[in-house]
């Protein structure tokens, strides 16, 4: 189950950066999404801690790695 819950906020989270939002709400919770470096972002918990990291290539095409 939680697998799954980490993939959906995973999915969200690139839809969210890709229509250019900085912010994304799910299951009740606020994630943020903030320039890490360059062509690096960071999703981030409330509490502070990261759980993504987006690496833009260019093109919309992205790497995700999971911190």
């Amino acid at each position: 189950m939680a697998k799954r819950l980490l993939i959906t906020v995973r999915t969200e989270a690139v839809r969210a950066y890709l229509n250019g939002k900085t912010e994304l709400r799910i299951f009740g919770i606020t994630i943020h999404i903030q320039h890490a470096h360059s062509n690096q972002y960071q999703v981030i918990l409330p509490d502070g801690s990261e759980i993504f990291r987006i690496i833009d290539r260019g093109n919309r095409k992205l790497s995700v790695l999971t911190i």
